[in-house]
């Protein structure tokens, strides 16, 4: 008889545990999905959590503990609708599953990588003012879909972004190799991304840094001179003294 008293008490615990949970873990899903999406849309790429952090740290907190007490109450629900199928018990109330339901939704959210919310907006909405910046970011995140999706949607594949740097640069920078190429064979200028002239392959389709001067040499030396090109002054020659600065 007290093992029948129990059950319903404990249905109820387990209930609005679950309930508990999903209250702190729905704001915090819709928080990022709204900084994944339409910031990122209006304002440019984003530091996922640092805008919350900044403006909704109680939100922040709140989403964490709801995400653990969600993966917790998830865990016992899953154990419960595993010991009910094999001993051939009834199985659990439909609010129970609706929970359960939409807590895992909840948590899904979460999970979502930040690249196909990115990928979601620009199929919907277009990329937008910061497409560039976009762009800058995908090609250096070595994500070729983004970034096809993006130049496929009319952002231009030379100008700079934000911070100045352009696609390639940033694909060379972090040696997305494969994403480079794709950009180069989509028509981006090697000439504008400094960051290629480290790897051999892009190299050769770049204008030298002095014209007629080997850039492997510590110091280049302009072609048929003996003018060597140092950063800390004014060109050298072998067979003179240093040029007086204009």
């Amino acid at each position: 008889m007290g093992s029948t008293d129990k059950e319903p008490s404990n249905k109820i615990t387990f209930s609005a545990f679950g309930w508990a949970a999903f209250a702190a873990s729905a704001p915090f899903s819709l928080r990022l999905a709204y900084e994944q999406t339409l910031l990122t849309r209006n304002d440019g790429p984003q530091m996922v959590g640092f805008a919350m952090a900044r403006v909704f740290p109680f939100l922040l907190l709140l989403g964490v503990a709801g995400f653990i007490c969600s993966c917790i109450w998830l865990l016992i629900f899953i154990r419960q609708v595993l010991t009910k199928w094999t001993k051939n018990q009834p199985p659990l109330p439909r609010m129970i599953w609706t929970q359960g339901c939409a807590i895992a939704m909840a948590l899904v959210v979460q999970m979502i990588p930040y690249c196909v919310w990115m990928a979601a907006t620009v199929m919907v909405a277009g990329p937008g003012q910061h497409g560039p910046a976009l762009l800058v970011y995908a090609a250096a995140d070595g994500d070729t879909f983004l970034t096809n999706l993006l130049l496929d949607r009319g952002v231009p594949v030379n100008p700079a972004g934000e911070d100045q740097a352009t696609a390639l640069n940033g694909a060379c920078e972090t040696h997305k190799i494969e994403v480079a190429r794709m950009l180069i064979a989509r028509g981006a200028d090697a000439n504008m991304a400094k960051d290629c002239w480290e790897i051999p392959e892009f190299r050769a389709k770049m204008k030298p840094i002095v014209p007629g001067a080997d850039p492997t040499a510590k110091f280049p030396r302009v072609a048929d001179t003996t003018i060597y090109v140092n950063g800390n002054g004014p060109p050298t020659s072998t067979t003179g003294a240093a040029s007086p600065a204009q």
